[in-house]
């Protein structure tokens, strides 16, 4: 199986902090989801690894490519970067999706109820989404 890329992007010395940016991403704290959109070159993975180190809660980061349309491989690596927060939350995510033509579904629903189970906020970030 292809590594999933969730560690988090280096960040350049003398980057510069957006804090009216940062702001922007916190919204007001009870996002479900936010999109930051831009064209090529305009920070957008710089931006998001700033938001990214002032985090209290645990990070996700994985960095997507082509390959992860397919939603099996999308959804093993997202179980298995959470897999990496410990207590075993994406264990069974993993081996329902290890399973030849078992629905992706159940395996998603298995990989949230494990998120919810483990009590605490997660930021999950889909770099080159």
């Amino acid at each position: 199986m292809i590594e999933p890329k969730i560690a988090l992007p280096r960040l350049q010395p003398g980057m510069l902090r957006r804090p009216h940016l940062l702001e922007m991403v916190d919204g007001d704290g009870g996002a479900t989801l936010t999109m930051v959109n831009a064209p090529v070159g305009y920070g957008k993975t710089t931006l998001l690894r700033l938001w990214c180190i002032e985090r209290s809660e645990a990070v996700v980061w994985m960095t997507l490519d082509a390959a992860d349309d397919d939603p099996v491989r999308l959804w093993t690596h997202l179980a298995t970067a959470v897999e990496r927060l410990g207590q075993g939350l994406g264990g069974r995510t993993l081996m329902s999706l290890g399973v030849r033509g078992a629905p992706v579904e159940a395996a998603v629903d298995e990989l949230m109820n494990g998120l919810v189970a483990y009590g605490r906020p997660v930021a999950i970030v889909l770099d080159d989404l």
